[in-house]
């Protein structure tokens, strides 16, 4: 099913929620002040989210698409790449996405919990496109003779599971960078999925 875009009143709201996240974080953020520096009532606002955790969740569902196009255009474009090359650049990317705006992220998961308090990690639609998207890999992989003796669906689940922002967060908190992070992962968690 397509995801339903914003008509250019929604794409306003958007824009400007972002930045003013952006400037003062999710917290110092009210309704009514998204509504006013959007030049749009209340009442449009509030129609089109009804709550701010609303407005994030937005914000990050449209954050994800961007990523999920990128991601595939990359795998297709390099789909004569060996697995192993093209799973550790979807960690790559996973991690920039992650770790572009640490701070902004905090935010946004924080305000998006009450939202998702009675949903499990492994309904989200993030988690759900990382799993199949590195299962799909390792299955080539496995078809290839690629890969080690691995289940690729109990691997697929575990690696998707560890990508969550609060670990991105610690880890840049650590000290870490994102590409410091990327690279780790793929030396501690992808290589030994690998046979040779």
């Amino acid at each position: 099913m397509a995801e339903k875009q914003p008509d250019g009143i929604g794409r306003n709201i958007l824009e400007t929620a972002r930045a003013l996240i952006e400037q003062f974080g999710v917290e110092k953020v009210s309704m009514h002040q998204v509504a006013q520096t959007a030049g749009v009532g209340q009442g449009t606002l509030y129609r089109r989210y009804p709550s701010k955790a609303a407005l994030c969740q937005t914000l990050m569902d449209s954050e994800f698409s961007r990523f999920i196009g990128k991601a595939d255009a990359y795998l297709q474009e390099a789909s004569a790449e060996p697995v192993k090359t093209r799973l550790a650049q979807l960690v790559k990317m996973l991690v920039q996405l992650a770790g572009r705006d640490v701070e902004f992220l905090k935010s946004m998961v924080a305000a998006s919990r009450a939202r998702d308090a009675g949903c499990g990690l492994h309904e989200l639609r993030p988690f759900i496109y990382v799993r199949d998207t590195i299962r799909g890999l390792l299955q080539e992989a496995s078809e290839r003779g690629e890969l080690a003796a691995v289940d690729a669906d109990f691997a697929s689940t575990v690696i998707a599971a560890t990508f969550t922002p609060e670990l991105i967060v610690q880890l840049r908190e650590m000290g870490y960078t994102c590409e410091q992070i990327a690279e780790r992962y793929a030396d501690s968690f992808i290589q030994s999925l690998f046979a040779g």
